[in-house]
Order: C-alpha cells, then structure tokens, then sequence
C-alpha cells in the first residue's frame, strides 16, 4: 500500500483515505471536517503525523447553501443538541468498520478523532457513545451539545485523552464554549490537554504544534 491519499466512494459515502506501507500504521485517525468543510479540508493536520497512522476523512453528507458540506443542519440563532448529532454519530460508528478495512486495518484497531467546528461537536458525541472504542480525541474550535450534562458521570470518558484547542478571538464559538467543555470532560474522568490563543476560528501555531505532540506521545 501507499502512503499518497486517494479519494473513494463506498456505501454511499465518499471518504479520502492514507494507506502507509503495510505493517507501518497500527491506528486509524479519522478526520471530521467543519461546516462547509469536505473531505478535503482536515489534509493539512496530517502532513507530521507520519507512518503511525492510517488516515479515513469522510465528506459530511449534507451539502449546504453556501457550498461545502455539514453533519447536521445549521439555525441562525441556535445550537445544535446532542440528540441531533447523536443520529450522525451512530451513522459515523456503521462506516467506521469499512474505512478501516479500506485503509488495511482490522475491525478492533485503535481508533483516535480528529474533528474541527461542527466536527469537533460529532467528535465529541460519539466519545460520549462509543467510548470504548477510542484511544485518543482531538477538539478543535469546537463545543459541546445542548444537554451533553445529561451524560455526565464521573466515569463516562475515565481515562480517554482530549486534545482542545481555541481561539480567544473565535467569532463563530465563543472561547468560553472551549473552557466549559475542558471542566465537563475533567468532570467525566478524561485527561484533558487545553491549548488557547490569540486567534480567531481556526488553529494558532502553538496549538497546531500541540496537535502533533499529543498524537506523537506515547501513552
């Protein structure tokens, strides 16, 4: 297998996918874009994560108005709840056995997320859903679901490890949406990581370093 990325359509799903060299990846990263994002637009916190990973980024299906793709609807003036990303995740969690295959990984590999904006909000519910099948999560400009407290326990996500990062200056969602998420999967028993900077909505260099640093550690 190669390491190039090639872009397929399966089970009605198009998905751009890294095959390093067989034997060379263990673990699959899987990308989940933004809002008007594709399956294009995560490539580029891939290009230092070496041969440690195979990488699957799906296109959202829902193609949106200003171009570009989302994972639920938007509504000027109002947050999405966790019920309606819920629905995607469990979409996400179906396809998830075939990108691993499609990238030469088995079934029970380990799985790490890797999700920006409304990406981050999919990343997040399907940690709270699938925890069990996850090995390390990456928030990015991100925020939590509309009645996620209703699934927090002290022991919902013991153990997991998250990433969040934000800008200070984030104009889509707010900075404080980053800090009251950190306390609620502290809450819940993940160890958290937390990079913010001066930035607006999108990743400052400190932060994209970060990344790179907490896919790279060992445990």
């Amino acid at each position: 297998m190669t390491n190039n990325p090639v872009t397929l359509l399966e089970n009605g799903w198009i998905v751009k996918v890294s095959r390093p060299k067989i034997g060379s990846a263990k673990e699959m990263i899987l990308l989940l874009h933004g809002w008007t994002g594709d399956e294009n637009s995560m490539w580029l916190f891939t290009h230092r994560l070496g041969q440690k990973f195979a990488i699957a980024a799906p296109r959202a299906p829902l193609p949106t108005e200003h171009g570009g793709y989302a994972w639920v609807s938007v509504r000027a003036g109002e947050w999405n709840s966790l019920q309606e990303f819920s629905s995607m995740a469990k979409q996400v969690n179906k396809q998830i056995p075939i990108w691993l295959k499609m990238i030469g990984l088995g079934e029970n590999s380990p799985i790490n997320l890797m999700g920006f904006s409304q990406g981050a909000a999919l990343a997040y519910t399907y940690a709270f859903l699938y925890p069990e099948k996850l090995k390390k999560i990456a928030c990015l400009s991100g925020f939590l679901l509309q009645n996620s407290e209703s699934l927090q326990t002290t022991s919902l996500l013991s153990g997991k490890q998250f990433f969040v990062a934000h800008g200070t200056d984030d104009e889509i969602v707010p900075i404080e949406f980053a800090r009251q998420s950190v306390k609620f999967l502290q809450k819940a028993g993940a160890k958290v990581v937390y990079c913010e900077e001066n930035v607006g909505h999108k990743l400052g260099t400190n932060c994209f370093e970060g990344i790179n640093h907490f896919f790279q550690a060992d445990e």
